[in-house]
Order: C-alpha cells, then sequence, then structure tokens
C-alpha cells in the first residue's frame, strides 16, 4: 500500500509540471510558457504517449487508486474465508503474500514508466528555462533603460559652507538577490462544506452547522523559481497535516446502518437516548501532499513580497477517523460517547486547489476531485470542498 501511495503522488507532482501557464503583462507579452506534456513519447502502462494533461492525470490517478482498491477488497475476501474456516490462517497468509507481491510488482513497472518520463520531461522543461531566462532577462533590461531614461539621478547637492566646495549624495543601488529556491511554513483555518463535484450545494450540506464545520493545516512548502531570480513563475510542493471537522444540527449524528444483504451503509440520522446535545461532530485527520505552479510578483530573489497567483492539485491519506456525541442521558448525567471508524469513506483523496494572495495572506479553495463516501454507502454523492484563509512564515 505505501507503493500506492508514493506512485500517486509522484505521477500529481510530475505532472503538475506540465500545467498550461500564460501569462501577459504590458512589458513581457513575447514570453512564451509550455502548454502541454504531448511532446514526451515516452507511454506510461495505460496512459498512451500522445495523451493530453488532463487525460494522463484522470488516468494515472484512476490505475493507482481502481489497483490500491481491488488489492484491499481481494485481501478482505481472504479474511472473510478464514474467519468462515475455509482456509486456514496459514493459507490465508500465503494467499496475501502472493497478492501483496504482484500488486508491488505491477506498482514497481509503473513507477519506472513514470520515472522515465520525468527525466524526459525534466530535460524539456530545463531547456524551456533557459530559453525563458534569457527573454525574461533582456525584457528586464529593456524596462531598467527606459526608466532610466525618464528619471534623473538622485543627487542631492548640499551647501555645507560657502568656502567649502559643494557635496554630492549619490544613492547607491541595492545589490539584486539570485535567491531561486525558499523554504515557508504555512498555517491555514478556514469552513468544509459537502458539495456536488461541480461545486453546488448538496441536500447533506443542509444538515451541517457551518460554523463549527471548519478545516485547518499546518504546511511545509518547498518553492522554486523556474528561469532565474527575477522570474514570477514558480513551482511549488511540500507536505502538510489536515484536519476536517462536520458539525451536524438538529441533532443529528453519522452512524453506520447495517443491511439485510450487503455491506453496511453509512446515514445521517437523529440523535436517540441522548439528550441536550452539546458536541456531535464527525472529524478526520490527513496527511496530503500540495503542488502547485504559481505567479508571484514580488521583487528580484523574493517571494510573498507582492501578489501571488497559484494552481494545482492535492493527494492524501487519512490517518484517523471519528465520531463524537456530547450529551446528558435520561437521568441527566453528562455522556461522551466517542466512536472509530471510517463510516465507509476513502483511504484516499485527492483534488484541485486555487490560490490568491497577497504578500503572505493566502485564501485558498479546495474541491475533492473523488466522492467523500465509498460508492453505494451514501445517500448521494458528496465532495468536499473547503476555503480558508491562511499565513506564510
Amino acid at each position: 500500500m505505501k507503493k500506492t501511495t508514493i506512485t500517486t503522488l509522484l505521477a500529481l507532482g510530475y505532472l503538475a509540471l506540465g500545467l498550461s501557464v500564460k501569462a501577459s503583462t504590458t512589458n513581457f507579452k513575447e514570453l512564451h510558457f509550455p502548454n502541454d506534456t504531448n511532446e514526451i513519447s515516452i507511454e506510461i502502462d495505460g496512459v498512451e504517449a500522445g495523451a493530453g494533461l488532463l487525460e494522463a492525470i484522470t488516468k494515472i490517478v484512476t490505475i493507482s487508486t481502481t489497483e490500491a482498491a481491488k488489492l484491499a477488497e481481494q485481501i478482505a475476501e481472504i479474511e472473510a474465508l478464514v474467519k468462515a474456516g475455509t482456509l486456514t490462517e496459514e493459507e490465508g497468509d500465503a494467499r496475501v503474500k502472493e497478492l501483496t507481491e504482484s500488486f508491488e510488482q505491477r506498482m514497481e513497472s509503473f513507477g519506472e514508466s513514470m520515472e522515465a518520463w520525468g527525466e524526459e520531461f525534466g530535460e524539456k522543461m530545463e531547456t524551456w528555462g533557459e530559453e525563458f531566462s534569457k527573454k525574461w532577462e533582456d525584457r528586464a533590461e529593456e524596462l531598467e533603460k527606459s526608466i532610466e531614461s525618464g528619471v534623473t539621478a538622485d543627487i542631492e547637492i548640499r551647501d555645507l559652507d560657502k568656502e567649502e566646495s559643494d557635496s554630492l549624495s549619490i544613492s547607491l543601488p541595492k545589490k539584486k538577490s539570485n535567491k531561486t529556491q525558499f523554504n515557508n511554513f504555512e498555517f491555514h483555518l478556514g469552513a468544509n462544506s459537502f458539495r456536488t463535484i461541480n461545486g453546488n450545494s448538496t441536500s447533506t450540506e443542509d444538515l451541517l452547522n457551518h460554523y463549527e464545520s471548519l478545516t485547518f493545516r499546518s504546511k511545509f512548502n518547498v518553492k522554486n523559481k523556474i528561469g532565474g531570480a527575477g522570474s514570477p513563475l514558480l513551482f511549488s510542493f511540500g507536505y502538510e497535516w489536515e484536519g476536517l471537522a462536520f458539525s451536524f444540527k438538529n441533532d443529528n449524528t453519522i452512524v453506520k446502518v447495517e443491511q439485510p444483504v450487503g455491506e453496511a451503509t453509512t446515514a445521517i440520522v437523529p440523535v436517540t437516548e441522548v439528550t441536550d446535545i452539546r458536541r456531535n461532530s464527525f472529524s478526520q485527520a490527513f496527511f496530503t501532499i500540495p503542488v502547485m505552479i504559481e505567479l508571484d510578483f514580488s521583487p528580484r530573489g523574493k517571494i510573498d513580497k507582492a501578489l501571488n497567483l497559484g494552481f494545482g492539485g492535492y493527494a492524501g491519506v487519512r490517518l484517523g477517523s471519528q465520531n463524537i456525541l456530547l450529551g446528558s442521558d435520561s437521568e441527566g448525567d453528562r455522556v461522551r460517547i466517542r466512536t472509530n471508524n471510517n463510516y465507509n469513506t476513502h483511504l484516499f483523496r485527492y483534488g484541485l486547489q486555487g490560490q490568491v494572495g497577497i504578500k503572505s495572506w493566502k485564501v485558498t479553495g479546495r474541491i475533492d476531485a473523488r466522492t467523500f463516501f465509498q460508492e453505494n454507502a451514501f445517500n448521494e454523492d458528496v465532495y468536499v470542498g473547503s476555503i480558508t484563509l491562511g499565513y506564510a512564515f
């Protein structure tokens, strides 16, 4: 399972480098940005060499998650056979080992294809970066000359003494920074909701207490300028711990419902046997890898000093899941019920994100590209959407 997670995240990281970016400003209209990954000739297992960016992302995510889900399902079937006595524990362990080794071989082959693809793509990005840097420096020199021709030198003439010669005070230019790599820490806090894949509202969303359905993230980032210290284009990646909390109103709570046939489903129902509800929340913790292409218009060799825009994706794995109900029993005594259960949610999640920032302040919107609950486990398909306000330190 570890190889599956790593492969999925590597795929997202490599492909984020190929996102189409088109920037146009008053003084830099002729700069060219790469617009697709179709120039890469290496074919990834299950993905045609000529596939477009969005198609490649979709197929890679589908392949990795499908393989992981298939392995989990097969292992669950073997465990059921062992529990029923059809297989001995030794036979069950042998079958699980065989399935795991086969899965690792398939994922290793898939990872090798991705590695070869990434090497070829990296070479093309390096070539493009050199061309981009040269064009950017040429335009920057033209801009500096045009400014110098229209502004007089900053010279202050001071009469220290009539018998002494005039003294000239000239402001010397500051040394330009050539820094291209930056590390920072970000903290984000905002609101969660259950949305459709298009971002519209759902009936499940009406059951949430929006003031208490919150998300928070602690994120460590590495940002690299593409094309030199003076370029506004950056590629950022990192890792984060994210918490999602959903609070239900009208004394509702989340439960698993046993079915006469098949697996148990998940539902949100009114609370019974507990009154005076003071807290009712369902929360999950994730370890997430975010990647993003950014435009940061800060001075040369700096970031987070001006307007910055970003677009990218993220992929994460669930670390924990629990529901807490706090209220009173029939005799008025306080009751606290904590249930550790995944409630038929997916182990892995992934999606798209966009960001607008003014200096170190960031507003980030996210929408999952995978349903929150497993297929046929809930009464409607809902996707986690969030918007947060963050600060970069």
